[in-house]
């Protein structure tokens, strides 16, 4: 009789399992640079919020700057805030490429109310919903909807984070979808260099998607010269492409870009982004200049690049492609001053974002002007129509909605 000889593979106990993946955890934190720290220590005690909450590295980022880092901080923000305000704690995306939260930190011996202005001020300009104040033990959440403040034990999860910013930008299905496309970082390069998305540009690429996500047909934002209004609008119709192609697989996307620049921006070398968006997707692309001749296809999207003032000064040259095609997405990223000096730009309605030269020169992203001279086209803000992530204190019914656990 032949003996037979059994071989039994032991399985790993749940503990072991378990443990494995917790270590797995823990080295992508510190693979990312966020879980590096001493046990005990306040970074460390935030990452196990992070952690406990469900967000995940890659959503993500520590030390987040308002400023170049060669600009120096303002002189008043030295004096007042030092330059913590140009420097988020932790900025928390619930979708790539859109913040949905802020974390401002004090030391660990203060209380955590003493960040919370720098929270809600940091909040603001990123046109999140919510913003935090801590020490690494106590936890304020801060509402900017509603105003309310209220002290918490856990920090808001990536799902109930994404949901507090759809309702507070009046956004439903078509909004979240398209806000979510992912965004190829190899678009937004000129070969050389890639260009990440500065505060203003993220806060201004969701405005206007979530305008069109409403079904408004013609919209207008505000950017300076030499703002990187052509990363925008690369970035703008690389979203607008991904999510058209993935709700029509059967028929090509057209975009239309047109430039205010007698070359239609040619020479740029940052035009090759733009370029680069029909190599990357299946999305059918004209560059071209204003006043050229419209194409012969109605396009999905029209983006016109009007921040250089050039042609853009007489919008008889542009109107006509807008009155030829009633039917596309029509959106003006246009300078302040170009708005005001000529008139035509009513026809796009209010702004839905505004970022003016003097803005840009006080955030160190454009050189300062030259003493004793003045902007006289941006010495005050334009008029604008009540954001959809405006401060709304009478909206207190939002904060309960957003208090529901998911």
């Amino acid at each position: 009789m032949r003996a037979v000889t059994e071989t039994r593979t032991a399985k790993p106990s749940s503990g072991a399992i378990g443990k494995r993946a917790r270590r797995a955890s823990g080295d992508a934190w510190r693979a990312a640079g966020i879980g590096r720290a001493r046990p005990g220590s306040r970074h460390a005690l935030i990452v196990d919020l992070l952690k406990r909450a469900g967000w995940t590295p890659d959503q993500v980022q520590r030390g987040y700057e308002l400023r170049p880092e060669a600009a120096p901080p303002s002189v008043s923000r030295r004096r007042h805030h030092g330059s913590r305000d140009d420097r988020v704690s932790y900025l928390l995306s619930s979708r790539p490429g859109t913040p949905t939260a802020v974390i401002a930190t004090v030391g660990s011996q203060h209380d955590p109310a003493t960040g919370l202005p720098r929270a809600i001020r940091q909040g603001a300009k990123l046109d999140v919903p919510l913003a935090y104040a801590t020490n690494g033990r106590a936890l304020i959440e801060y509402f900017i909807a509603s105003a309310r403040a209220l002290t918490v034990q856990d920090l808001a999860s990536p799902v109930r984070s994404w949901r507090s910013y759809l309702r507070m930008h009046h956004l439903r299905r078509e909004g979240s979808q398209l806000l979510s496309q992912p965004l190829d970082q190899d678009i937004l390069s000129d070969g050389d260099r890639r260009f990440a998305l500065r505060y203003y540009q993220t806060v201004a690429l969701g405005r206007v998607l979530g305008a069109i996500s409403r079904d408004q047909r013609r919209v207008l934002a505000h950017l300076p010269a030499g703002g990187g209004a052509t990363v925008v609008a690369t970035a703008l119709m690389a979203k607008f492409a991904s999510r058209q192609l993935a709700a029509h697989p059967d028929r090509p996307c057209r975009l239309l870009y047109l430039d205010d620049r007698a070359d239609g921006g040619s020479q740029s070398g940052r035009l090759a982004a733009v370029r680069r968006l029909a190599e990357n997707t299946q999305a059918e692309l004209v560059i071209g200049s204003i006043g050229d001749a419209p194409p012969p296809a109605a396009p999905d999207l029209i983006v016109l690049n009007l921040v250089h003032g050039g042609q853009a000064a007489d919008p008889a040259t542009w109107r006509g492609v807008l009155e030829r095609f009633p039917q596309a997405f029509q959106v003006g990223l246009v300078g302040v001053s170009a708005a005001k000096a000529a008139p035509g730009y009513e026809d796009f309605g209010r702004p839905v974002y505004q970022y003016t030269t003097a803005q840009a020169r006080s955030d160190g992203y454009l050189p300062s002007a030259p003493v004793g001279v003045a902007d006289p086209a941006e010495a005050g803000p334009e008029e604008l129509d009540s954001p959809p992530g405006g401060l709304r204190a009478d909206r207190p019914d939002l904060e309960a909605a957003d208090r529901r656990r998911v």
